[in-house]
């Protein structure tokens, strides 16, 4: 089952051993993920998301013409 899942478009995946644990450290899109993972496994599954890097965005980010939304504290 979790084959199937991770096969829809997160790319590859395998058993650890016997138990039915799939553990995955590769990068995968994980919008919407959680969501495809319980609807298939009837709520019995679950996911573990851990914060991976940070990276440059392309752009200038003194950019005048980027208008940011006030921060909700």
């Amino acid at each position: 089952m979790a084959s199937c899942i991770f096969s829809l478009s997160y790319g590859n995946s395998k058993a650890n051993g016997t138990k039915p644990v799939y553990y995955v450290e590769w990068g995968i899109q994980s919008f919407g993920f959680e969501t495809d993972l319980r609807n298939h496994t009837q709520g019995q599954a679950f996911c573990l998301s851990v914060f991976d890097h940070w990276a440059i965005v392309p752009g200038d980010s003194l950019d005048k013409a980027i208008l940011l939304r006030a921060s909700s504290t």
